[in-house]
């Protein structure tokens, strides 16, 4: 994949204090949510390979079902990284490699005692199919095990980050009938 470019609107000198004020405002679990993050070419480019992917069946019927690859995209990763680093500090670097996860109808994945996620941030592209049912589920939702989550629903084109600590633990809500033969596509690297 050539050149990734973020859309012009978060380039405006403000807009990091911005973003990075609306994360920490989120006490509980800090999470920010950017719609139309990259320009519109760029996002159809990155949507074609992620659709193009091959994606391999995951399933435990008690914890899981979804489909997954790995794909190298070192421009998105590096696009993004000179994004985040002004925001969030030099400790942010984002690698080559992303996890494309794939949800379409009856696809879950639950919350297990075995659950271990490291301190540190998920950062998420949401590439979803633009048609994709808003009541379809299919919903990432991260809570601290109490009365605190944060649900984020399909939104394509949008950049999701979430503070990770070691009470947050995360799962992927049922994909129900609506969704049929639509995706929920998203790419997530935790750092």
């Amino acid at each position: 994949m050539s050149s990734v470019e973020l859309n012009p609107a978060y380039a405006k000198p403000q807009i990091g204090t911005q973003i990075k004020t609306a994360f920490f405002d989120n006490e509980a679990i800090p999470n920010i949510k950017l719609g139309q993050i990259l320009k519109n070419d760029s996002y159809d480019k990155l949507k074609q390979t992620v659709e193009r992917a091959t994606k391999k069946p995951e399933v435990d019927p008690i914890e899981y079902r979804f489909s997954a690859t790995r794909l190298k995209l070192p421009q998105l990763a590096k696009t993004m990284t000179a994004f985040l680093k002004p925001i969030f500090g030099t400790d942010i670097a984002l690698g080559d490699e992303w996890r494309l996860v794939s949800l379409t109808w009856k696809d879950y994945s639950m919350i297990v005692d075995t659950q271990i996620k490291r301190k540190g941030h998920d950062v998420i592209i949401d590439v979803t199919d633009d048609d994709f049912p808003e009541n379809a589920g299919a919903d990432l939702v991260y809570t601290t095990g109490g009365d605190e989550t944060v649900e984020i629903p399909a939104s394509a084109n949008t950049l999701i980050i979430v503070k990770i600590d070691e009470k947050t633990r995360s799962f992927m809500r049922y994909a129900n009938h609506y969704a049929k033969d639509k995706k929920r596509n998203f790419l997530i690297q935790h750092i």
